[in-house]
């Protein structure tokens, strides 16, 4: 699954679309149509990784269209990443152990930037100072 869905970020996206369903914020489709990517809303936190640096971390989901299935899972980005503008949106299985990671630009086509511009925003919202270079 982890090789399937490190492909599927890399992808570029057919539909960028930001909708509210039942407490999950869709954000992306990919190109083939086969899978939707949602965060769930208000599950944002900002917290520490085990080297130390600081992440923002939001649950999400990605629906399998085909396969019927839905995975539930968990993305962070550091948030010196976000002020940045680019690095890597890491995925975690939802008890927090690590599957892989995806790079990610501001404005990029590809999926893992669609929900890395998500977690950044919401970096920012929660008042991280280093988020946008104010540190």
């Amino acid at each position: 699954m982890l090789k399937h869905l490190t492909f599927v970020l890399l992808s570029s996206v057919t539909t960028l679309a930001f909708a509210q369903d039942a407490g999950w914020f869709h954000i992306a489709t990919s190109s083939d149509g086969n899978d939707d990517y949602s965060v769930k809303m208000h599950s944002g936190e900002l917290t520490q990784n085990k080297d130390g640096q600081i992440i923002e971390v939001i649950v999400g989901q990605v629906s399998h269209k085909r396969a019927q299935t839905v995975e539930v899972v968990k993305w962070y980005v550091a948030t010196t990443d976000c002020a940045q503008g680019y690095g890597d949106l890491v995925i975690l299985d939802i008890d927090g152990n690590y599957e892989g990671k995806n790079a990610f630009a501001q404005g990029g086509k590809n999926i893992a930037s669609g929900i890395a511009s998500i977690i950044c925003k919401a970096a920012k919202s929660n008042g991280q100072k280093s988020v946008g270079g104010n540190a």
